[in-house]
């Protein structure tokens, strides 16, 4: 995760913890955009994952001693709202496992850069759209947890209910895939 955001996350929690009330909502600003986006990626509607940080939130609001250490809460967070979304996929389907929900997409942002031209932004879009359709589920979702949030296997691991080795594992062979099928790809990147 970002360093920055990671020790402001820090020092609101921390604040908060000492009774500072403002330093909560201050982190349910910063946060919010983070969770939100990860929930709509793993298949959660909109209202469902509005409905879901909120109900975290008042419970960590009610319950600070949730978190021990600081640097957790966001790891915390994230692997809340994934259960939330299983307990909701259970409860509609009996007997679902982890590995049988492919509904993690990945979204993705090709910034504008006045240099390019319009024809290569979508033509790196629709590439990098095939690239991650042919990804499963779990390696989209690793992808996207490593490189887009820049979370460390340690977190990744507790969000996705893994090993650390099998987070590596995961990730590697996602690489792989992507080499294997796109193997000119990396060179512009």
């Amino acid at each position: 995760m970002n360093k920055s955001i990671n020790n402001q996350t820090i020092e609101l929690w921390q604040a908060f913890v000492d009774g500072e009330k403002a330093a909560f909502s201050k982190l349910y600003k910063i946060l919010y955009r983070k969770l939100y986006t990860y929930g709509i990626n793993t298949g959660m509607t909109n209202e469902c994952v509005e409905d879901t940080i909120q109900e975290l939130f008042i419970k960590l609001y009610i319950n600070p001693k949730q978190i021990t250490t600081p640097s957790t809460l966001l790891p915390f967070l994230l692997t809340s709202l994934r259960n939330s979304f299983l307990n909701i996929e259970k409860s509609s389907k009996r007997n679902i496992r982890i590995d049988d929900i492919e509904s993690f997409r990945f979204d993705f942002l090709v910034e504008n850069n006045p240099f390019e031209e319009k024809e290569e932004q979508e033509l790196l879009k629709k590439q990098i759209a095939r690239i991650l359709e042919s990804l499963t589920s779990r390696q989209r979702e690793i992808i996207y947890l490593k490189f887009l949030m820049q979370m460390s296997y340690e977190e990744i691991s507790s969000i996705m209910q893994l090993t650390e080795q099998a987070a590596r594992n995961l990730t590697h062979r996602a690489i792989e895939k992507i080499r294997k099928n796109n193997p000119y790809f990396f060179l512009f990147l």
